[in-house]
């Protein structure tokens, strides 16, 4: 009877941990708030969360009508983020590194500009880039960094 009862202990104690190491998370979050210079939430914009280690979008999300937004399960890593609005020039933060469970966040301040503002970038690949609305045009191949 002993024996039996070790053997039921000894094996719930290996599904709960079983369970436990499953649990386990190799991913963050990066989250935040839209606003615009005014303070007010920026609802519908898209942010766009790229892995720089793989050069890979990971995840596009639209902020809600309270302009929050939510990347969520994001391999660990180094990542940068894009915000675009309609009537906003684009907002892109880079240099965020997410480790095991990271719970990132990151309210960015939308400029007012038009979207066919010329926006000046050194992605991808180094190469100088001018950006209008979701077009790039390389610009002399002319290199930046």
């Amino acid at each position: 009877m002993r024996m039996l009862c070790r053997l039921v202990i000894l094996l719930a104690l290996c599904t709960l941990l079983a369970d436990i190491s499953m649990a386990q998370e190799v991913t963050g979050n990066i989250s935040g708030i839209v606003k615009d210079q005014s303070g007010a939430v920026v609802p519908n914009a898209t942010v766009t969360v790229t892995n720089t280690d793989k050069n890979a979008v990971m995840k596009t999300v639209t902020t809600s009508s309270n302009g929050d937004f939510s990347a969520t399960y994001l391999p660990i890593g180094r990542y940068s983020v894009t915000v675009e609005a309609a009537g906003f020039q684009r907002f892109t933060q880079k240099d965020i590194e997410l480790h095991l469970h990271d719970r990132y966040t990151l309210n960015p301040t939308l400029q007012v500009g038009q979207t066919t503002q010329p926006i000046w970038d050194c992605e991808p690949r180094g190469l100088l880039y001018q950006r209008r609305a979701h077009n790039d045009e390389q610009l002399d191949g002319r290199w930046c960094g």
